[in-house]
């Protein structure tokens, strides 16, 4: 059993958060919360579809890792370009936001009201300023920015942190050309392998990453356990 305090998601929720990690071969009992009871909030992670021995967990998300291989160059679309600003746009702010959807910082009602679109909102800046990702691409349509990614890459792989389309310009091929822009930004960097993380929940999302080439990876069950 791996338990340890989150110290950034601490200050920023101000809670006092931990994270636990089960293995397999975790023996942890359902009575065995002591080490729990010193945190406000637990995150526990878990290999998909194990029971769950800690009472009092409730599930909350499904974590997807799908990965892809790039295997050859392609153009990007020219309505794709690299957001240049030093700070995040009206449009950016509010599709940050659509991508976290399916968050379970969003689902989860005993989080602290507005934690959500606070933690989203320092995501976009975080990731504009390049501190959380390497590259914000945006395709723009009539005007706006209808669509963004933004990806970053880590010991050669890419990874894609956030990623929406308008809820206005869906069903309009936004979406994969802006993973297609991805494929063409890492390629560039002699990156071949790219990342995304979603929700199982998700059903639009699982199936429109395996349709534009991504394959499931790793599923992780992620609970959160509240002190009463």
């Amino acid at each position: 059993m791996n338990l340890s305090r989150l110290n950034w998601d601490s200050d920023f929720f101000g809670l006092n958060i931990g994270k636990l990690v089960l293995s397999d071969e975790d023996d942890f009992l359902m009575s065995d919360i002591s080490g729990l009871v010193d945190y406000d909030l637990v995150y526990i992670f878990a290999n998909h579809g194990r029971n769950m021995p800690v009472i009092g967990a409730n599930l909350v998300d499904c974590k997807v890792i799908c990965k892809k291989s790039i295997s050859c160059n392609v153009e990007a679309n020219s309505n794709v370009v690299a957001f240049s600003e030093s700070k995040p746009s009206p449009d950016l702010y509010e599709l940050a936001l659509q991508s976290g959807e399916y968050s379970r910082f969003r689902l989860d009602n005993k989080l602290p009201a507005g934690s959500y679109e606070k933690l989203y909102r320092r995501w976009i800046e975080q990731s504009v300023c390049k501190v959380m990702a390497d590259e914000v691409l945006c395709y723009y349509y009539n005007g706006k920015i209808a669509g963004m990614v933004t990806v970053a890459v880590k010991d050669n792989v890419g990874s894609i942190g956030l990623v929406a389309v308008d809820s206005s310009c869906r069903g309009l091929g936004i979406g994969s050309a802006l993973l297609e822009s991805v494929d063409s930004y890492l390629f560039g960097k002699g990156v071949r392998v790219v990342e995304v993380a979603t929700q199982l929940d998700n059903a639009k999302a699982c199936s429109w990453y395996e349709k534009n080439g991504y394959v499931v990876d790793t599923m992780t069950d992620i609970y959160h356990w509240w002190r009463k």
